[in-house]
């Protein structure tokens, strides 16, 4: 062989794989494991970013209510109409209730039975009497005057009590003690001819509650 020969061999301890300079040229590199698997995580990872961004805007993944962002209807609300009062000159903290009724007040169960004719005064005056009783259910002892009690005509005029037209008068004044109670009539002049609700007011002395209206016990009779 000659010299010129020997030079155009391939030189295969050089090249390993008999490749050509040309083909050795042109061939890739192959890549490498390391870099493949860090392609695959990367795109994983932009799946898995797209698949959240997917799932959160959604119709389900939404947390916000779409009727709370529309403006609340406005309801035209007529405020309720005004009670009328169960007897002239009510007021908001009486206790309410007929002829004979027992009522709770300030500590005090009180009856007030039906107004009656009673006896005439020393001029011949005609009077209205009522039959009260008092009992104290609180733990305190409770005034008692027979000046607390008012007569209320269907016009409107309060009168006093009047001295006369029973027998059988409640203590004018005094106390009751826990648990203890008071009878008696009360007795007011009947200076009129009208007719309707005649109220017989009771005003306690004592009070719960300084800093409102004391609690009337009011009842109405229709003569």
């Amino acid at each position: 062989m000659s010299m010129f020969d020997y030079m155009k061999k391939p030189d295969t301890e050089d090249n390993p794989y008999g490749w050509s300079s040309e083909e050795k040229a042109d061939a890739k590199p192959a890549r490498s494991w390391p870099k493949v698997l860090r392609l695959v995580i990367e795109a994983a990872l932009v799946l898995l970013v797209v698949v959240l961004i997917a799932n959160g805007t959604g119709s389900g993944g939404s947390t916000s209510d779409p009727a709370a962002s529309e403006p609340a209807e406005q309801l035209s609300e007529e405020p309720a109409p005004a009670k009328d009062p169960a007897f002239l000159g009510e007021q908001e903290n009486d206790t309410v209730g007929e002829g004979g009724d027992t009522l709770e007040v300030e500590g005090l169960e009180v009856t007030a039975a039906a107004l009656v004719d009673g006896t005439p005064s020393y001029n011949d005056s005609p009077t209205l009497c009522t039959t009260i009783t008092m009992k104290n259910i609180s733990t305190e002892v409770r005034d008692f005057g027979s000046y607390n009690w008012n007569l209320q005509t269907p016009s409107g005029f309060i009168d006093y009590h009047s001295t006369e037209g029973s027998d059988n008068f409640a203590p004018a004044n005094g106390q009751i003690a826990a648990g203890g109670t008071v009878t008696g009539d009360i007795c007011f002049p009947n200076k009129t001819t009208e007719t309707g609700k005649f109220v017989v007011l009771y005003t306690p002395t004592y009070q719960l509650n300084y800093d409102e209206p004391a609690t009337r016990g009011a009842w109405i009779n229709n003569r």
